[in-house]
């Protein structure tokens, strides 16, 4: 019990409590009580133990049995995006999407972590048709109706960052939005001018329109695995 009364004051002392007098009061516990579990003169349960470690950040296997390691990995932090239906975007263009995502009503969100690269306009859709499903090769790219894609808004100057291949959500031409394989069908000396949207399942047809059609990139893929 002498080691684990040395770990418990070693983690006390870590978390910035001059005394256990001050740890006991900053966390309403008995201050006897601690003081004797802290000096070894009275063990104490795990119960008791769980506490403690939570208290001051350290583990409960480090402070009981001395395993290693002392400090728990902080869990990553999160952030949520908006699942927006499609009508909300309807008639969004390249520069009207980040304000469409920001006043829509959301019909769900997912989350994601803080650390993804995606812009704090990002949003997700839920994907409602066959159109990028590749029946033949199984492609990895397929995206099937109840996926929810991850998508971030560009602006035209990101244009010539965009791979040839990525899946972008686009107009078709004919005012309907879309998500499609991007590619190239005319570059300029500022980037592209027109591009192709094609489909992975060859029953939708592919499309060359002007490059500004293309409003977001896809970011990722959340798939409801039954």
């Amino acid at each position: 019990m002498e080691k684990v009364a040395e770990r418990l004051q070693e983690a006390r002392r870590e978390a910035g409590f001059e005394s256990p007098t001050d740890a006991a009061r900053a966390f309403g516990w008995n201050e006897n009580t601690y003081r004797s579990n802290e000096n070894g003169s009275r063990g104490f349960s795990k119960k008791l133990a769980i506490r403690y470690a939570r208290a001051f950040k350290v583990s409960v296997d480090w402070l009981l049995p001395g395993r290693p390691p002392k400090r728990l990995s902080q869990p990553e932090s999160v952030r949520q995006i908006p699942i927006l239906e499609w009508a909300a975007i309807a008639t969004a263009t390249l520069h009207t999407l980040p304000q469409n995502v920001r006043t829509a009503e959301a019909r769900g969100t997912i989350v994601i972590p803080e650390s993804a690269s995606v812009s704090t306009d990002a949003f997700a859709l839920l994907v409602v048709d066959d159109s990028m499903v590749d029946r033949d090769k199984g492609s990895h790219q397929s995206l099937f109706p109840g996926d929810c894609a991850v998508l971030d808004p560009i602006d035209i100057g990101e244009l010539p960052s965009v791979k040839p291949g990525a899946i972008v959500l686009a107009d078709d031409g004919n005012g309907r939005k879309v998500l499609r394989k991007f590619g190239i069908s005319v570059e300029g000396i500022a980037g592209p001018e027109r591009i192709t949207l094609t489909p992975l399942n060859p029953v939708y047809p592919s499309k060359d329109v002007p490059a500004a059609a293309v409003l977001a990139v896809m970011r990722g893929i959340y798939r409801k695995v039954l």
